[in-house]
């Protein structure tokens, strides 16, 4: 069936590509000639192929994928837990002969000239695909976003229900609607420009063709208000709490921001995922909301560590507030003269620059598998889950709870006496980022009891305290 879908969404069209694969490769009689036999230089297995398409190139011809035709392939199967060990070996000897092709390979991927291609067979796959029920989709604009979007997809997949995710990216002066199956199936591909009218009108057609169940909106703050008008007056859909956007103040009983609130009427429900966005939905905005949650993890537990507390602090925004917060804390620890580290656990806007600072490591990206190990390698001791932009649902939020280590985060609602842990910060909402820097910097180095009421100077703009 895909090869005759191809057929009908791609006829006549040739693409220009570095090289082929030797499965599926149609070689004219004039390009055999000319380029003769496969090279005798490389061993067994691999890229004899990608060298006689590189030889072809030289000698005047063209690379070119014909999306038309769908060829079926079952990887590794030939040489199985051989194929790391024979691709790097003639790896070495594909590189050495041709200098460029690593670079011209990365230039094909970022350009990603068959994507259009893939598209239009995608949105071919699926209109002809027979279902029961259609998906819900969850709209987001971020990548902290897409990571909780995706994570609501696997819950929806627990209960039986499929669910694709439609992101918003920024690609210059296009506003990009990117949409995809967290499970690897279609849609992969599809990119509608959401900023024209064209593309807002591509967008609705493409959901009332795929039949959707449901659409549940998060992160509305990041979505081109055009599309987000057109789109909840065409689909019923529930609003999902991710952050702070919707909130007058992030204090509590502050409510809904007027622009918000015409958006929340016509919402059927609102969810948010876990306790945090639960608390703030129901304290902070004054909603009622249904709770989304997954199976609890048992949390790990790691021993205690003797020494100066080793400050893991969560970035999942890679964005200015995140930068000048770690900057900050970095210069009171040092003022303080301790000698608190801290491993910021994500990207940033410019990682290198942190790095120069003598307190701070940077991971980079990491994922949730990643979390035992960075926490055993680099030997954190406390946690910041929350500097002021919180992702309610996140699943790196979550892993990170689950480790037992003392947190630092915002608190949405009061926690009764004698419930909570004398170890962790709960840091009040609504104040602001220095206050914020203070507290976490005396919770880092110290262990006695914050009493931010009854202290001078800047600890009296301190926001935390232990509570017993």
């Amino acid at each position: 069936m895909l090869d005759e879908l191809a057929g009908r969404a791609n006829s006549g069209i040739a693409i220009d590509i570095p090289n082929g694969i030797g499965f599926c490769l149609y070689i004219t009689r004039e390009c055999l000639d000319a380029v003769r036999e496969l090279s005798d230089d490389f061993y067994r297995g691999y890229l004899e192929d990608v060298d006689f398409c590189l030889r072809a190139a030289e000698a005047g011809f063209r690379n070119v994928c014909i999306p038309s035709v769908f060829v079926g392939h079952e990887g590794s199967r030939s040489f199985l837990g051989e194929k790391r060990s024979l691709v790097m070996r003639n790896l070495r000897v594909l590189e050495h002969r041709y200098r460029r092709y690593a670079t011209d390979c990365a230039a094909f991927l970022l350009a990603d000239p068959l994507r259009d291609c893939r598209a239009v067979l995608e949105l071919k796959l699926l209109t002809n695909q027979q279902v029961a029920a259609g998906p819900t989709v969850i709209l987001c604009g971020s990548s902290a976003g897409r990571a909780i979007a995706v994570r609501r997809c696997r819950q929806l997949a627990a209960e039986g229900q499929h669910g694709l995710v439609v992101q918003i990216r920024s690609e210059g002066q296009r506003q990009l609607a990117a949409m995809f199956d967290p499970d690897g199936g279609a849609p992969q591909s599809i990119a509608l420009d959401v900023a024209t009218p064209e593309g807002r009108e591509a967008l609705l057609r493409f959901l009332a063709d795929l039949g959707i169940r449901s659409l549940e909106i998060a992160e509305p703050n990041r979505i081109p208000g055009a599309c987000l008008a057109q789109l909840t007056q065409h689909f019923a859909y529930d609003l999902l709490i991710t952050d702070t956007a919707l909130a007058m103040r992030t204090a509590f009983g502050s409510g809904v921001h007027p622009d918000w609130t015409s958006l929340v009427a016509g919402a059927r429900r609102v969810t948010a995922i876990g306790d945090d966005g639960t608390e703030f939905t129901e304290a902070v905005l004054g909603l009622q909301v249904v709770r989304l949650s997954d199976p609890s993890a048992p949390p790990t537990l790691y021993p205690a560590v003797s020494g100066p507390a080793r400050l893991g602090l969560l970035v999942l925004h890679a964005n200015a507030a995140e930068f000048r917060f770690i900057r900050a804390l970095s210069d009171q620890l040092a003022d303080a003269d301790e000698d608190v580290e801290i491993i910021v656990l994500g990207s940033t806007l410019d990682d290198l620059k942190l790095m120069q600072r003598t307190n701070v490591i940077v991971t980079g990206d990491i994922a949730v598998d990643d979390v035992a190990t960075l926490i055993e390698g680099h030997g954190i001791t406390k946690l910041v889950l929350d500097i002021g932009e919180p992702a309610f649902g996140h699943p790196l939020v979550d892993a990170l709870l689950a480790t037992g280590l003392p947190i630092a985060a915002t608190e949405w609602s009061p926690t009764p006496p004698g419930r909570g842990r004398s170890t962790d910060l709960k840091l009040q909402a609504g104040f602001d980022t220095d206050a914020t820097i203070a507290a976490v910097s005396d919770w880092a180095v110290e262990d006695v009891l914050l009493q931010p009421d009854r202290r001078s100077g800047r600890h009296r703009r301190q926001v935390g305290a232990r509570l017993p």
